[in-house]
């Protein structure tokens, strides 16, 4: 019968003697091991605040996917060997391996490995995969009450040129965003995201992921902006890619389509016939591309 042993711990050894091992050092080691990474990552065990990337998880805007990763989940640390697609969530899914015949002659599972692989469904609170994901990668979080401060990325949420110079806060700013910082005559101590005016508007840049659409079935497809005053969005870019992820497409260029807006929705359009109008842009695994909205508040 396994006997698990108080942590900390250290296994005593007597000098001179054989010393023999027991399954229960085993188990405890692996137990002891999962208790100091607990304590050092900080993260609760269970609840949707249970969940830190660990490493990997490499996002890949274009694919609009995530390379494989080792993740914290309500507890206990797992594998994801195959990576997943954006939007989709993880969910554990250990398995038992490493058969050995044991003294009654049959074979057993010695090992269970944690395992992680991809979700349509929320899986015990864990977050949906969006974006780059920075706020749940550990080095960008909050350890132990020492919040670390999470720089913006610039070229995930703008159309990003050379850098050209740096604002008071020496946070990294762009020949765009400088260019629009220049015409507006602004104030430059904050994010370059949150663009403040001389009569304090600010301006603010999203960035929205599109459903997955089929383009060639489907003239039209909404994406939720949530922003509270539709009346203040001042720009939408879509961009939109084939299922060769051999095109990129603007949304609005010539013979592609349309983009409106209202209170609750960004509203896509294919041209009959155009150019996003074929079997080239009919998959249904992936979303169709993105949006870049500006708006004020």
């Amino acid at each position: 019968m396994s006997t698990k042993i108080q942590f900390p711990n250290t296994r005593l050894t007597q000098a001179a003697l054989g010393n023999p091992l027991f399954v229960t050092d085993v188990e405890n080691l692996t137990s002891n091991l999962l208790e100091a990474i607990n304590m050092l990552l900080g993260l609760p065990t269970s609840g949707a605040t249970a969940f830190a990337i660990l490493s990997g998880f490499e996002y890949d805007s274009e694919g609009a996917s995530y390379s494989t990763g080792i993740v914290y989940m309500n507890g206990l640390i797992y594998y994801c060997a195959t990576g997943l697609a954006e939007t989709k969530y993880l969910a554990p899914a250990p398995t038992d391996g490493n058969s050995k015949v044991f003294s009654d002659g049959n074979s057993y599972n010695t090992y269970r490995i944690y395992y992680a692989v991809s979700s349509n469904s929320q899986v015990g609170g864990m977050p949906q995969f969006n974006g780059t994901m920075d706020q749940y990668r550990l080095s960008l979080t909050a350890m132990k009450g020492d919040t670390i401060e999470k720089v913006p990325v610039i070229g995930t949420d703008l159309v990003a040129s050379l850098p050209v110079f740096t604002d008071t806060n020496k946070k990294l700013l762009t020949k765009s965003v400088a260019d629009t910082l220049t015409a507006l005559g602004t104030d430059t101590t904050n994010d370059p995201r949150e663009i403040k005016t001389d009569a304090g508007i600010t301006l603010h840049t999203k960035r929205l992921v599109t459903d997955i659409w089929d383009m060639d079935t489907n003239a039209t497809s909404t994406v939720a902006h949530g922003i509270a005053d539709f009346k203040k969005i001042q720009t939408i870019l879509a961009w939109i890619r084939n299922d060769a992820e051999t095109l990129r497409v603007s949304l609005t260029g010539d013979n592609v389509g349309s983009i409106t807006w209202d209170a609750t929705n960004v509203n896509l359009t294919r041209k009959t016939s155009g150019v996003c109008d074929s079997a080239d842009f009919s998959g249904t695994s992936v979303p169709r591309g993105y949006l870049v909205i500006t708006y004020l508040t």
